[in-house]
């Protein structure tokens, strides 16, 4: 598995051992999440793959615990997130520190969910994690934060809309990162010093993704 482009660690009888992920690229708890990771390495499918991306160690908040267990109103974020998702077949969620809590956590609410584990979260930003969820995903990749709450909605408006787009809101963050528009309303570039809008986190992109250690602005 160390040697493999893909590795994948199936929990569908029994919990995968250990060591297994510490090399594997995915992991599935269900038959159905791996026929579709499967057939979607065969062959790119057209339409939509949501990729919340919960890989983060949370260090700002100095609770030692990724945001996307932090409960809000007695339930982690991330369950909250799945209970807005639940018309989408299609989830991935990529994993790092403390990802055998996430994966717990996850399978409480649905088992159909594909993994994907970033290994070097200590060594490289959100645009890795972005990169490596894309792998093999859908034609279209929605981007979501797995720190992220959103009206209900605007969820649905983000999964109704066809096409690209990046979710921006007025500045209202004390350290945004701006977006920049053209006169057709289309982004021309983000940037830390001045901007028209604030990037809100959402994002449907086209699987055209580069490798970066950087952020996904970047």
């Amino acid at each position: 598995m160390r040697c493999a482009d893909i590795a994948i660690a199936s929990g569908i009888v029994h919990e995968p051992a250990k060591k297994l992920s510490t090399v594997a690229s995915h992991c599935v708890y269900s038959q159905k999440a791996l026929v579709r990771l499967l057939e979607q390495i065969k062959s790119p499918s057209p339409g939509k793959s949501l990729l919340l991306s919960c890989a983060g160690i949370g260090s700002r908040l100095g609770l030692a615990k990724t945001k996307a267990l932090i409960d809000f109103n007695h339930k982690p974020l991330i369950e909250l997130q799945l209970e807005k998702f639940t018309r989408v077949e299609n989830v991935r969620i990529v994993v790092s520190f403390q990802y055998s809590d996430v994966i717990e956590t996850v399978l409480k609410v649905r088992q159909d969910v594909i993994f994907v584990f970033n290994h070097d979260y200590f060594q490289t930003k959100t645009g890795n994690s972005l990169f490596l969820g894309a792998r093999h995903a859908n034609e279209y990749i929605l981007a979501w934060d797995g720190d992220l709450i959103v009206h209900p909605d605007d969820i649905t408006r983000c999964l109704e809309f066809s096409g690209e787009y990046v979710g921006c809101s007025r500045v209202i963050s004390d350290d945004p990162v701006y977006v920049n528009l053209n006169e057709q309303g289309c982004v021309i570039n983000f940037s830390h010093s001045s901007g028209d809008y604030e990037w809100s986190g959402p994002a449907c992109l086209k699987k055209k993704i580069k490798y970066t250690t950087l952020n996904v602005f970047d």
